[in-house]
Protein backbone atom coordinates (compact mmCIF):
# COMPACT_ATOMS: atom_id res chain seq x y z
CA UNK A 1 0.00 0.00 0.00
CA UNK A 2 1.63 3.22 -1.44
CA UNK A 3 1.12 6.31 1.22
CA UNK A 4 -0.49 8.42 -2.11
CA UNK A 5 -2.94 5.32 -1.98
CA UNK A 6 -3.40 6.30 1.80
CA UNK A 7 -3.80 10.06 0.93
CA UNK A 8 -6.16 9.63 -2.12
CA UNK A 9 -8.41 7.49 0.44
CA UNK A 10 -8.05 10.12 3.48
CA UNK A 11 -9.23 13.02 0.75
CA UNK A 12 -12.26 10.89 -0.34
CA UNK A 13 -13.59 10.22 3.72
CA UNK A 14 -13.97 13.89 3.69
CA UNK A 15 -10.52 14.63 5.40
CA UNK A 16 -8.73 17.75 4.60
CA UNK A 17 -4.62 18.20 4.01
CA UNK A 18 -3.41 20.82 6.31
CA UNK A 19 0.77 22.10 5.94
CA UNK A 20 2.71 20.96 8.83
CA UNK A 21 6.58 21.36 9.06
CA UNK A 22 8.64 19.16 11.52
CA UNK A 23 12.03 20.19 13.02
CA UNK A 24 14.57 17.11 12.43
CA UNK A 25 18.15 17.04 14.17
CA UNK A 26 19.89 14.70 12.03
CA UNK A 27 22.62 12.28 13.95
CA UNK A 28 26.06 13.85 14.30
CA UNK A 29 29.73 11.98 14.87
CA UNK A 30 31.01 14.67 17.34
CA UNK A 31 30.08 17.07 19.61
CA UNK A 32 32.03 19.74 18.28
CA UNK A 33 29.97 19.19 14.68
CA UNK A 34 26.62 18.92 16.57
CA UNK A 35 27.42 22.18 18.23
CA UNK A 36 28.96 23.54 15.18
CA UNK A 37 25.29 23.13 14.11
CA UNK A 38 23.98 25.62 16.41
CA UNK A 39 22.96 29.12 15.86
CA UNK A 40 25.87 31.91 17.32
CA UNK A 41 23.14 33.40 19.99
CA UNK A 42 21.87 30.52 20.84
CA UNK A 43 25.90 28.77 21.63
CA UNK A 44 26.28 31.61 23.80
CA UNK A 45 23.27 31.12 25.54
CA UNK A 46 24.44 27.48 26.07
CA UNK A 47 28.14 29.04 27.44
CA UNK A 48 25.87 31.31 30.05
CA UNK A 49 23.98 28.67 31.47
CA UNK A 50 27.24 26.59 31.41
CA UNK A 51 29.17 29.59 33.62
CA UNK A 52 25.80 29.73 35.52
CA UNK A 53 26.53 25.95 36.67
CA UNK A 54 23.28 24.57 35.36
CA UNK A 55 22.67 20.71 36.35
CA UNK A 56 21.19 18.13 34.26
CA UNK A 57 19.62 14.98 35.33
CA UNK A 58 17.13 12.41 33.96
CA UNK A 59 14.60 11.34 35.87
CA UNK A 60 11.97 8.99 35.56
CA UNK A 61 8.97 10.36 37.17
CA UNK A 62 6.84 13.43 35.48
CA UNK A 63 6.64 15.22 38.70
CA UNK A 64 9.28 17.66 38.05
CA UNK A 65 7.39 18.33 34.13
CA UNK A 66 4.15 18.52 35.61
CA UNK A 67 4.78 21.20 38.69
CA UNK A 68 6.41 23.43 35.98
CA UNK A 69 3.64 23.31 33.47
CA UNK A 70 0.85 23.59 36.06
CA UNK A 71 -0.09 26.94 35.45
CA UNK A 72 0.64 27.01 31.67
CA UNK A 73 -2.50 27.52 29.96
CA UNK A 74 -1.52 25.46 26.62
CA UNK A 75 -0.92 22.35 28.54
CA UNK A 76 -3.99 20.09 28.86
CA UNK A 77 -3.09 18.80 32.08
CA UNK A 78 -5.38 15.69 32.39
CA UNK A 79 -4.74 14.91 28.44
CA UNK A 80 -0.90 15.10 29.71
CA UNK A 81 -1.22 12.64 32.00
CA UNK A 82 -3.15 10.57 30.33
CA UNK A 83 -0.54 10.80 27.27
CA UNK A 84 2.80 10.20 29.94
CA UNK A 85 0.50 7.11 31.53
CA UNK A 86 0.20 5.79 28.00
CA UNK A 87 3.32 6.05 26.59
CA UNK A 88 5.48 5.26 29.88
CA UNK A 89 7.61 2.70 28.72
CA UNK A 90 8.58 5.39 26.38
CA UNK A 91 9.30 8.44 28.13
CA UNK A 92 11.94 10.19 29.85
CA UNK A 93 12.67 13.20 31.75
CA UNK A 94 15.40 15.64 31.52
CA UNK A 95 15.38 18.35 34.71
CA UNK A 96 17.51 21.29 34.53
CA UNK A 97 18.42 22.36 38.13
CA UNK A 98 19.91 25.64 39.45
CA UNK A 99 21.53 25.81 43.13
CA UNK A 100 19.22 22.84 43.65
CA UNK A 101 16.40 24.42 42.29
CA UNK A 102 14.22 22.89 39.10
CA UNK A 103 13.97 25.56 36.91
CA UNK A 104 13.10 23.78 33.63
CA UNK A 105 11.87 20.45 32.27
CA UNK A 106 11.66 18.01 29.32
CA UNK A 107 9.37 15.21 28.40
CA UNK A 108 11.09 13.04 25.63
CA UNK A 109 9.73 10.03 23.78
CA UNK A 110 12.23 7.17 22.87
CA UNK A 111 11.18 5.38 19.93
CA UNK A 112 13.76 3.12 18.00
CA UNK A 113 16.46 5.29 17.07
CA UNK A 114 14.06 8.46 17.61
CA UNK A 115 14.01 10.88 20.40
CA UNK A 116 11.38 12.98 19.88
CA UNK A 117 11.22 16.28 22.35
CA UNK A 118 7.90 16.50 23.52
CA UNK A 119 7.19 19.32 25.83
CA UNK A 120 9.84 21.71 27.55
CA UNK A 121 8.73 23.79 30.20
CA UNK A 122 10.81 26.44 32.59
CA UNK A 123 10.34 28.90 34.82
CA UNK A 124 10.90 32.84 34.29
CA UNK A 125 14.25 32.53 36.24
CA UNK A 126 15.20 29.07 33.70
CA UNK A 127 14.50 31.11 30.32
CA UNK A 128 16.82 33.90 31.58
CA UNK A 129 19.68 31.49 32.34
CA UNK A 130 18.98 29.63 29.99
CA UNK A 131 17.97 26.65 30.44
CA UNK A 132 16.03 25.14 27.67
CA UNK A 133 19.06 25.97 25.51
CA UNK A 134 20.91 24.01 27.98
CA UNK A 135 18.63 21.27 28.10
CA UNK A 136 18.67 20.62 24.12
CA UNK A 137 22.11 20.82 24.13
CA UNK A 138 22.53 18.05 26.58
CA UNK A 139 19.91 16.54 24.60
CA UNK A 140 22.02 17.30 21.54
CA UNK A 141 25.48 15.41 22.89
CA UNK A 142 23.33 13.15 25.11
CA UNK A 143 21.90 11.53 21.63
CA UNK A 144 23.77 12.24 19.32
CA UNK A 145 23.66 8.45 17.26
CA UNK A 146 20.02 9.20 17.13
CA UNK A 147 17.53 11.05 15.07
CA UNK A 148 16.01 13.89 17.19
CA UNK A 149 12.41 15.20 16.27
CA UNK A 150 11.62 18.70 17.46
CA UNK A 151 8.38 18.80 16.30
CA UNK A 152 6.25 20.94 14.41
CA UNK A 153 6.57 24.95 13.46
CA UNK A 154 2.76 25.12 13.06
CA UNK A 155 0.47 24.87 10.54
CA UNK A 156 2.17 28.02 8.86
CA UNK A 157 6.30 28.46 8.37
CA UNK A 158 6.48 32.03 7.93
CA UNK A 159 5.02 31.91 11.44
CA UNK A 160 8.87 31.08 13.12
CA UNK A 161 10.28 34.36 13.48
CA UNK A 162 9.40 34.49 17.29
CA UNK A 163 8.58 31.59 20.28
CA UNK A 164 8.81 28.45 20.22
CA UNK A 165 9.47 27.97 16.19
CA UNK A 166 12.64 30.61 16.38
CA UNK A 167 13.81 28.54 18.69
CA UNK A 168 13.80 25.18 17.68
CA UNK A 169 15.47 26.44 14.23
CA UNK A 170 17.92 28.00 16.12
CA UNK A 171 19.28 24.55 16.48
CA UNK A 172 19.85 23.99 12.65
CA UNK A 173 17.08 21.28 12.25
CA UNK A 174 16.48 19.70 8.77
CA UNK A 175 12.65 21.02 8.29
CA UNK A 176 10.76 18.44 6.71
CA UNK A 177 7.24 19.09 5.16
CA UNK A 178 4.83 16.55 6.73
CA UNK A 179 1.33 16.99 6.17
CA UNK A 180 -1.39 15.87 8.67
CA UNK A 181 -4.73 15.36 7.95
CA UNK A 182 -8.33 16.48 9.45
CA UNK A 183 -11.67 16.19 9.05
CA UNK A 184 -13.55 19.40 8.99
CA UNK A 185 -17.19 19.41 10.59
CA UNK A 186 -19.70 21.97 9.81
CA UNK A 187 -22.61 22.64 11.74
CA UNK A 188 -25.71 21.88 10.17
CA UNK A 189 -28.07 24.93 9.42
CA UNK A 190 -31.11 24.86 11.09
Amino acid sequence: CSSQILIDELKREGFVEKENYRCIIHPKKTDKEAYATIKRKQRNIIRKAEKNNLNIDFEEKSDGFLELAKNKIYYRQEHLKRELRYCAQHVCYINCYYHKELIASAVLFVVNKNIIVRYLASTMQGRTLGANAFIMWDIMKRFRDKTIDLGGLGHEIANTTVGYGKFKLSFSPDVQYRPFFVKEYTNPQV
